[in-house]
């Protein structure tokens, strides 16, 4: 690449990052240099600056990370519990039937509560 191609693309970085640079340092080829070397490395710190991840930034998404997590696990623990405490209720409903005389109005009456509490844990929990 020539000097006459790298100017143009030094003009426009120091443009961009508000630098105005008369025409006639550029005819200068050491200042161009110069000025081709310090847009690099400002190119090169404002890359690095949005690419690397600070220890702050680093330890804040890692806390939000466990947050979520934490939150997630509260939420299963919870869900779980709730599904055996309905698994529980259900077990006691049956144990409740086999103590009553097939075909009684009672037992009729319980099958039907039993049936009811099987279908609403089938809608609550879908994955069943």
């Amino acid at each position: 690449m020539s000097v006459g191609s790298i100017l143009p693309m030094v003009a426009n970085a120091f443009k961009i990052f508000g630098i105005e640079v008369s025409e006639t340092i550029w005819n200068i080829p050491i200042i161009g240099w110069i000025a081709a070397i310090i847009s690099a490395i400002i190119a090169l710190i404002t890359i690095l600056t949005e690419v690397i991840e600070t220890p702050t930034e680093a330890a804040e998404r890692t806390k939000a990370t466990l947050e979520s997590a934490s939150e997630a696990a509260n939420q299963a623990t919870e869900a779980v519990n709730t599904l055996r405490e309905s698994y529980e209720d259900l077990a006691e409903s049956a144990s409740k039937i086999d103590e009553l005389i097939e075909g009684t109005k009672e037992w009729t009456e319980a099958v039907r509560a039993n049936n009811q509490e099987v279908l609403e844990l089938l809608n609550q929990y879908k994955e069943l």
